[in-house]
């Protein structure tokens, strides 16, 4: 049976900013509906409008935003789409604690926590094929699609234990470090398409 290709150090460093931002993404989507009923006492309307806040972005930019990735650097985008999310979401615990908070302000978290999710997640399968050797894709594919179905399962209960701990508030700050150690797992990516072994045996040739 043939050995499977490596992934790389780069893969691995993708691989890594996206558990970590699958998993703050499955525990905001718990701990932001839980810091309005605990600390505004929200009724359903409040809960609909937050529900409907977080998945509106995929409704309204997902399409462009395949479009504008294009023309985008992928590893930026979700840079910078981690970045927004970590500053969107510590403004809810900073507000908590200040007693500023309102379901107005955890709304308007939830959606641009979603626009960020939206760039995220185009983002990342675009650099995929630029990482890693085609006889590898599948292998990075499925690991990657692994991680995704095992954070929507372990993301509620972070959630839990975050809130449990400290409070919802808690949770917020922590999901937010979480978005910026993806972002320096990101930063540290040298991205560029990985050389084939016969075309870099090629080049070697035409040299010698």
């Amino acid at each position: 049976m043939p050995a499977r290709p490596p992934l790389g150090r780069d893969f691995h460093l993708l691989w890594a900013g996206e558990t970590v931002s699958l998993v703050g993404n499955a525990t905001t989507s718990i701990l932001l509906p839980l810091a309005a009923v605990l600390e505004l006492q929200a009724g359903p309307a409040w809960m609909g409008a937050l529900a409907a806040a977080t998945w509106l972005p995929w409704l309204v930019i997902g399409l462009p935003a395949g479009a504008w990735v294009d023309r985008l650097d992928a590893r930026l985008t979700m840079i910078v789409a981690d970045i927004a999310a970590a500053l969107t979401l510590i403004t809810v615990p900073v507000a908590a604690w200040l007693d500023h908070l309102t379901l107005p302000h955890l709304v308007l978290a939830a959606l641009a926590g979603g626009v960020s999710t939206v760039f995220f997640r185009t983002a990342y399968t675009t650099i995929i094929p630029r990482l890693v050797d085609d006889a590898a894709l599948d292998t990075a594919n499925a690991r990657l699609f692994g991680t995704e179905a095992t954070a929507m399962v372990v993301g509620p209960s972070v959630a839990a234990r975050l809130a449990a701990a400290g409070g919802p508030a808690f949770g917020l700050a922590i999901d937010a470090a979480s978005f910026l150690v993806s972002a320096v797992c990101l930063w540290r990516i040298k991205p560029g398409r990985p050389v084939p072994d016969q075309d870099r045996e090629g080049d070697e040739g035409a040299e010698g």
